[in-house]
């Protein structure tokens, strides 16, 4: 909710707050933005929250702004993430909050068979949402036909992949491509992706969960742009 309202005070249209936090920051902040606020009491809370962790503080907030595929790849980021039938809404706030905190110039959401951004997907990222472009698209196979003709190379997360995440050649623009919790990258999306690479397990389950999974391809994704501009430098 801080996020929101530093970054984006037009997303919310009420504040609500437990009386003690009367004059707290987030009280400061939304009386600075002209969002209105109301002092609940914790029954207020307890069923805003709907048997939920609450801590005094909830808002309404307008219909999220989606942005549109061409308005982020203007942008030219280094780096996009692509969700592949994602549905969990709690996977996707993880991965929404990491891909903040790497600086993904963009996600992609497909619109059918995915989690779509709600109070849970919010809590989750952490007010990552104010902050990272998002766009939900229509037909995956098409978009990411776009963006390779935009110059990126779009390298597939799977499991059972024989390339190393670690062994993946240095390019400077890529899109991350990551599946659904059940079936992971699609078929049909992997043979769309310019190539796959997997994480190496060295215990005896096979694989991560998929914000677990997304988070670490991510940073060695930045890990590998940083060390390319330090040779470029």
């Amino acid at each position: 909710m801080h996020e929101h309202l530093r970054a984006q005070p037009g997303s919310c249209t009420e504040v609500y707050l437990l009386p003690s936090l009367q004059g707290t920051i987030i009280d400061q902040l939304a009386h600075e933005a002209n969002v209105p606020v109301r002092y609940e009491s914790q029954a207020f809370f307890e069923a805003f929250a709907q048997g939920g962790v609450h801590q005094g503080v909830a808002a309404l907030l307008r219909a999220f702004p989606y942005v549109s595929l061409q308005s982020i790849l203007e942008q030219e980021p280094d780096i996009l993430l692509v969700l592949d039938n994602i549905i969990d809404p709690r996977n996707l706030g993880a991965l929404l909050r990491t891909a903040e905190g790497a600086r993904v110039g963009g996600v992609i959401l497909t619109s059918a068979r995915s989690a779509s951004l709600s109070p849970l997907v919010e809590k989750v990222a952490t007010g990552a949402t104010a902050y990272v472009p998002i766009c939900r698209i229509e037909n995956l196979a098409r978009t990411l036909s776009t963006i390779r003709e935009q110059g990126y190379w779009t390298v597939g997360l799977v499991p059972d992949a024989s390339m190393s995440l670690y062994d993946l050649p240095v390019s400077r623009k890529i899109a991350l491509v990551v599946g659904g919790e059940e079936k992971g990258v699609r078929q049909l999306t992997r043979q769309l992706c310019d190539c796959l690479v997997s994480i190496p397990m060295r215990g005896k389950i096979a694989s991560l969960n998929v914000s677990v999974a997304g988070a670490i391809a991510l940073y060695e994704l930045v890990r590998r742009g940083q060390s390319q501009n330090e040779v470029s430098s």
